[in-house]
């Protein structure tokens, strides 16, 4: 039976201009994790402020994200197992980023989400001898704060 969370980030500040990793997953070891969903919400109130470059990455390395990441949290009211899919936030050391899956610029009063068609789902897994990371990577060309989430089938 698969798991479906969620997993949000609190506000993080990002600093002008400077790309950051607010939020990451990786599943468990042979194991698979599917994207239904990811977003971000910005707390700018200046209208004539650039927008953000927003961006889902593969990476190749896991970087250095802060402690206590945030907690999946269960869609289904009746799940009783422990989510095993590792979250990180808020990088002081970046990973290695490699492929774009989804790229948008945002405006730092907005917000942006999607969701993924049925089937066109971005999958990360963890096999053996390979290593793979999902991550929301935030560009702001002003200094605002960010949260971002991710909707997840393990």
């Amino acid at each position: 039976m698969s798991v479906r969370f969620t997993v949000n980030t609190a506000e993080i500040a990002m600093v002008a201009a400077t790309l950051k990793t607010v939020l990451q997953v990786s599943p468990a070891a042979d194991q698979k994790i599917t994207i239904a969903s990811w977003g971000v919400s910005f707390d700018g109130i200046i209208v004539t402020e650039e927008p953000a470059l927003v961006q889902l990455v593969r990476s190749t390395s896991a970087g250095t994200g802060a402690g206590s990441p945030p907690v999946g949290r269960p869609l289904d009211d009746d799940f009783g197992g422990t989510i095993q899919t590792t979250v990180a936030h808020n990088f002081s050391a970046e990973p290695t980023l490699g492929s774009i899956v989804d790229s948008f610029t945002v405006h730092p009063q907005g917000l942006y989400q999607v969701w993924f068609p049925m089937g066109w789902e971005p999958k990360v897994s963890l096999e053996a001898g390979t290593a793979d990371w999902l991550n929301i990577v935030v560009t702001a060309p002003a200094a605002v704060d960010v949260i971002a989430k991710l909707f997840v089938e393990e």
